[in-house]
């Protein structure tokens, strides 16, 4: 979408983001690290064409980061995955609904990579991979 980049910070200082596709820019992304280690939550759904260079970028500068929502970002790989968990001690809840990750890719990030446990939000099965295992 075109949403407008929101920031909001709490009493603490920390911050909450959340940004559109039409901000979605190298430049947004240095910003963002600008601020990196007081983002506690970022809302990048919904942006089919963010990077693995650009998630990279950011990631190793937030290590408050508690919820991250990658929701149709399609175009990232297991690597920002296995990056997210290692880089992101904090990290609670990984959205990752609506992307090509599936639950194995969840399996590998709660099991393996994750130091804490941590909620993964994948999207269901279609009906018809369902009706495949009876």
């Amino acid at each position: 979408g075109s949403e407008p980049l929101r920031a909001l910070t709490n009493d603490l200082g920390l911050m909450s983001i959340s940004f559109g596709c039409s901000q979605l820019r190298d430049e947004l992304f240095e910003h963002v690290r600008v601020h990196a280690c007081r983002i506690v939550s970022m809302r990048i759904a919904g942006c089919a064409h963010v990077s693995d260079t650009q998630l990279h970028y950011v990631i190793p500068h937030m290590p408050s980061l508690i919820e991250l929502d990658l929701v149709g970002c399609n175009a990232l790989t297991f690597s920002s995955l296995r990056h997210v968990t290692k880089r992101c001690p904090r990290l609670q809840v990984l959205n990752i609904a609506r992307t090509a990750f599936t639950d194995d890719a969840a399996f590998y990030v709660k099991r393996i990579y994750a130091p804490e446990p941590i909620a993964v939000i994948v999207s269901p099965k279609p009906a018809s991979s369902m009706l495949d295992d009876v």
